[in-house]
Parts: C-alpha cells; structure tokens; sequence
C-alpha cells in the first residue's frame, strides 16, 4: 500500500473522508460557515502549498472539505510532508477545521477527539515523533473551543503567541485615535505630497515592479514565481490588493499587499525604498490609507502579523517592523501553539 493510500485508509477506517474539488471547497467556504479567518482560507491553503512543493520532494496534501460518514461537515488543511516526516497545515502548525454553521457542538466535540486520535495514531505508526497544532482568536468565547480541549486531552506543550489586530468594526475615524501620537503628524504630512494607489486587477507590468523592489529591500528572492503568479490571481479575482505609492516618474517607491477572506484582511507584503525616508512616510501613509478602504469595504479585522516580544532581543529588524505595526494596533490577540510529543 502506498504512503498517501495508507493515511487516506487511516482517517477512512474511522468514517472521515476528504473532498478536494476547488469549486466545492470556494463555495462551502462562502456559504456554509460563519466565519473564515485568512489564516484558513482557499488562497492560504493554495500559496503556501505551492511553497512547500517548492522547498520538498514527497508531499501528500488530503485538504479539502472534511466528510463524516459522507457529510460535509468542515474544511480542513492537513498535509504530511515526507522529507521532514511531519503533519502540518500547509507547513506550519496543523490548523484547527473550520465546522459549517450551525454544527451541534457536541458532535464537534467528537469530531475534534477523533481527529487527533487518528493524528496519534498515525504518528505511532509513521515513526512521527511529535506534532504542532494552533488556534486562533475567532474561536474564543467566553470559553475554549472543542478544537482547544482536544488539544489539552493529550497533555501537549502550550505556547502563547500574539497577533497584532485591528477592529475595522469601530470605524476608520475611532480606529485613528488608537494610532501612536506620532502618527496622524507623519501621515498628514506625506499625505500632502504622497497620492496613495490601488493596482489595477489588469497591471501586470505594475504588480512585477513591485515585485522587483520587494527583492531589492530583501536581498534576494523569498517567494518562488508561481506564488507571485498565485498572488496576482487573486488580485485579479478582488481577493488580494496592492497599495502602492509611485515617485515623479512612476516608480515605486512602497506597497503593501493584504490577502483578504470575506470578513478579514491579512498584512501579506510590505516593501519600501529607505531613500526616500527623510521627509516622507510612505509606510504610515498606505497602513492609514488600508484602514480607510477596509472600513469602507465592511471588513471587520485587519491582521497585522505577530507580537513576538521575546525574539525582538535577538532581532532588531523584526523588532522595527513589530514596532512600527503596533502603532496603529486596537487589539492583541492569542495564538495558542500546543506541542505534542507522540
């Protein structure tokens, strides 16, 4: 029996299956759940993927929507990397499902326990020696998810991680009083010089010099072409934008682009020429400029990325860059990481 026929005939035994036809997957996403995250949307699971196909020999992705007994009843990444003998979500931490509306909870409570009994199992069997499972905030209430009891019945390592959000909920006006006193002086300031632009889905030429500047700052190149080319797709399809702002010439000098699910909008790249710094903020001037187009668009949250404080001793860059993002933060949320050793 082969690797990916034996994992696939594990989650069988026990009534699971996977379906993984895009267009189902897109529509139960839009139509049969509550609330998406961008940390569990299509494209997520699609870019980072094709990242993991980049960087190893043997993956075997069983994403798709999560069937009990031939029912939908979720959507679930989960991919087994060969190379590194490892469960993850995309290569990184195995996700929580994301459970259609209306599920009965003590049937999600079960479905929960059952998925990490396979994942144990499995494990045991492939020599797996431990694996990383993550929530985030959305399914905190005012008690923890099915999801996080799972967690805690096998006793894993816990670790607390923060991300950096913005409550678009509270009105473009009411979230710049959140903004460090700095702030509105330096955004003013370049706003007088400074136009803000918006890629147009069509903009190839446009997309790729941004491209090209993000590997200039970088050093190198991070993100392989068919990411880039992945990401322009969505542009194209209104999932993903590109904020830009050019010089007198046209050339970019700064852009962010967001990912974004119908609810939530994801800080994915940020790149900006540093000579043009001493008199304007191109950086502060786009965040401001993102927050008023996501209100105005009805998104409820804005993602800024992780508050790691304990690796900002080892790492100013990142340090910077955090410290720059929390300025414009109206709420720190939890990121549970459990560890677990089979």
């Amino acid at each position: 029996m082969n690797l990916k026929k034996k994992i696939l005939t594990k989650f069988n035994s026990k009534n699971f299956q996977f379906r993984d036809n895009d267009k189902e997957i897109i529509f139960f996403l839009d139509n049969q759940t509550n609330f998406v995250p961008y940390l569990n949307s299509f494209f997520r699971w699609k870019f980072n993927l094709e990242q993991i196909l980049d960087k190893y020999k043997e993956v075997y992705d069983f994403s798709g929507i999560l069937r009990f007994n031939n029912e939908d009843i979720g959507f679930w990444p989960i991919t087994y990397i060969k190379d590194i003998n490892k469960f993850t979500s995309y290569g990184s931490n195995i996700l929580n499902p994301i459970f259609k509306k209306n599920i009965d909870k003590v049937f999600e409570k079960k479905i929960c326990n059952s998925l990490f009994d396979i994942l144990n199992e499995l494990c045991n069997e492939l020599n797996v020696k431990e694996f990383q499972t993550e929530e985030n905030f959305h399914y905190q209430d005012l008690f923890i998810s099915n999801w996080h009891t799972a967690n805690l019945n096998y006793f894993p390592e816990i670790q607390i991680e923060y991300q950096i959000y913005v409550n678009l909920k509270l009105g473009y006006e009411k979230i710049r009083s959140f903004y460090r006193k700095s702030y509105k002086s330096l955004i003013n300031k370049s706003k007088k010089k400074l136009e803000v632009k918006i890629l147009d889905i069509k903009d190839k030429v446009k997309y790729f010099q941004f491209k090209n500047l993000h590997e200039i700052v970088s050093g190198k190149q991070t993100r392989s072409k068919k990411s880039w080319e992945l990401n322009f797709s969505e542009i194209e399809n209104l999932k993903s934008y590109l904020f830009y702002v050019e010089d007198d010439s046209s050339k970019i000098i700064g852009g962010t682009i967001i990912n974004c699910s119908d609810y939530e909008a994801y800080y994915a790249i940020g790149a900006y020429d540093r000579s043009y710094y001493n008199n304007l903020y191109v950086s502060h001037l786009i965040q401001d400029f993102i927050l008023d187009f996501l209100c105005k668009n009805n998104f409820k949250w804005y993602n800024l990325g992780e508050y790691d404080p304990a690796s900002y001793k080892k790492n100013k860059k990142l340090y910077d860059i955090s410290k720059f993002k929390m300025g414009f933060c109206t709420n720190l949320k939890t990121k549970y990481i459990f560890t677990h050793k089979v």
